[in-house]
């Protein structure tokens, strides 16, 4: 990985680090304002509000006990950048525990220096 994607790839960690740990705040500052999320299973997309408001209600009710990410694959062309990765989570809701694998697609865009995340979803693999 050069530089400049190994760049993109820190944001994406530093991203997931922040969300697993609930931190909306911190999050926010590594997304695009007209940043969209397009949720596993349908046709629903959420703005960056609604994002971060679910990043605060997953941690009211759940925790994330673990989750790797694996297999990056960073493409840089320009001021976007693409980001595949595979993934494995485990997380608890009351007392259920779910566990999960799958690809996570993010698109990146350079915003005065700083690359900041503007598309996300999750592909969860079949059960």
């Amino acid at each position: 990985m050069n530089a400049e994607a190994e760049a993109v790839w820190n944001v994406v960690l530093e991203h997931n680090r922040l969300t697993q740990a609930g931190d909306a705040e911190g999050t926010a500052a590594l997304l695009h304002e007209s940043m969209v999320i397009a949720p596993p299973g349908g046709n629903e997309r959420l703005d960056r509000a609604a994002y971060l408001a679910s990043i605060v209600g997953f941690h009211e009710q759940g925790s994330i006990e673990s989750y790797e990410e694996k297999e990056p694959i960073v493409d840089v062309v320009g001021d976007v950048a693409i980001v595949f990765f595979r993934y494995e989570g485990r997380w608890k809701v009351g007392e259920e525990t779910h566990a999960e694998t799958g690809t996570d697609h993010c698109v990146l865009a350079r915003v005065d220096d700083a690359w900041k995340i503007a598309w996300r979803t999750l592909i969860p693999d079949p059960a």
